[in-house]
Parts: C-alpha cells; structure tokens; sequence
C-alpha cells in the first residue's frame, strides 16, 4: 500500500515526494530540509495528531517550531496506508485511504470466507485457536 509524503513550498524545500514504505535516509547540507520532513513525519505518525487533527496539526507544527516554514503557499499530502492528509491553502482535510479500505473488505471477505469452510469441516477448535493466536 502506498505510504508517502508530498511536500512543497515549505522552508526551503521546494518540492519533494517521499517513499515511507520501507527505509528513509535524509541526505542533504545543512539547512536544506532534512529535519523539516522528519519533524512532518513525526507529526503525522504521532498518536496524539489522530483525536483532533485540526489544532492538534497546528499545535505540533508550533510545538516543533515549523510554524514559520509553512505558509499560505505550502502544500502538504500524507499518504498513509489507512488515511490521507491534505494541507492546501491553509486548509487541512482528512479522507480515509480508499485503496485501504478496498484491500481490507478483501481480507475480511476471504476470512469470512476461511471461516465458513472450518465450521463445515467441524473444526470449531481450531478457528478459537486461530483467534486466540491472532488476539
């Protein structure tokens, strides 16, 4: 699933997009951005951002001292595998992550589907032991 993050017009970076599926290394001289994307990153990923996205953005952004850096101009997208952020003229918007949402109908309907075959073979112990495993 697609995990990244947009960036454009804030401090000094202009642009960029980055892959957050796997490993991120921040390369770059001084000044140049690294510590605003991990800082973003931060952010989005922190626990505390999901109760009130709106003042709990703004909150963090003063609370990291990246509220200079982001402007009317600025364009922030975080893609996450279960939702999508948006920040765009001074607007942020939260939408579910539609390819999460499709991906999950599919595993339930294929456990739903697992399920079904284990009760007609009997096998009750079996799916309380795959519960009891998985929880």
């Amino acid at each position: 699933m697609k995990h990244y993050i947009e960036i454009e017009n804030v401090g000094p970076i202009k642009k960029a997009k980055i892959d957050l599926s796997k490993y991120v290394v921040l390369i770059g001289p001084q000044a140049s951005g690294k510590s605003i994307i991990a800082k973003l990153i931060a952010i989005f990923r922190g626990r505390e951002f999901f109760d009130d996205v709106d003042s709990n953005f703004y909150n963090s952004l003063e609370n990291y001292g990246l509220k200079s850096f982001v402007s009317t101009e600025s364009h922030i997208k975080y893609t996450s595998p279960v939702y999508i952020f948006n920040l765009k003229n001074d607007q942020l918007t939260k939408v579910e992550n539609q390819e999460f949402e499709t991906k999950f109908s599919e595993i339930i309907d294929d456990l739903k589907l697992k399920l079904s075959l284990l009760i007609r073979q009997g096998k009750s112990k079996t799916i309380q032991l795959l519960f009891l495993l998985k929880y």
